[in-house]
């Protein structure tokens, strides 16, 4: 049994710099941050009220697993009302938890979460191979991305 939900920030209890760098070493590189430094990013992130992480735990026993993460930016615009823009990014399903359909299931619950929290549009950037998985979700490709890494 699994369950999809915005993460509060009471939340460092169970959840750790080990478990969070576990999931994001499968997406990008990734750096094992100290407890110090895991608890100050983790307290920076709640405090951001443009800012959700999202989880998909497994059922507990006496804490959940931490399977999947995702995350949800929302940039307020003037325009539209002053609706916002919300960006998805950090999709991420444990290896072990994939072809279970569990990523389907965190993406369009971030975009029901986006949608009755006031934005008008969710956008993502992805790489080529995962064009597919993110067009069946109805999501378009209607533009590039241009970046720059420091």
């Amino acid at each position: 049994m699994y369950k999809i939900r915005p993460l509060t920030r009471y939340e460092y209890v169970w959840i750790d710099s080990q478990a969070l760098h576990a999931l994001f070493s499968q997406l990008t590189e990734s750096t094992l941050l100290t407890d110090k430094q895991f608890l100050q990013w983790f307290k920076e992130m709640h405090e951001n009220p443009c800012f959700t992480l999202f989880g998909i735990m497994t059922s507990p026993k006496k804490y959940p697993k931490l399977i999947g993460v995702g995350t949800l930016w929302t940039q307020p615009k003037y325009y539209r009302n002053k609706g916002k823009s919300g960006h998805i990014e950090d999709i991420i399903i444990d290896k072990s938890h994939q072809k279970k359909g569990l990523g389907k299931q965190l993406v369009k619950y971030i975009i029901d979460y986006a949608k009755n929290n006031g934005c008008y549009k969710v956008q993502l950037h992805c790489s080529e191979e995962m064009k597919p998985f993110y067009e069946a979700l109805d999501l378009q490709n209607i533009s590039r991305s241009m970046t720059r890494y420091f």
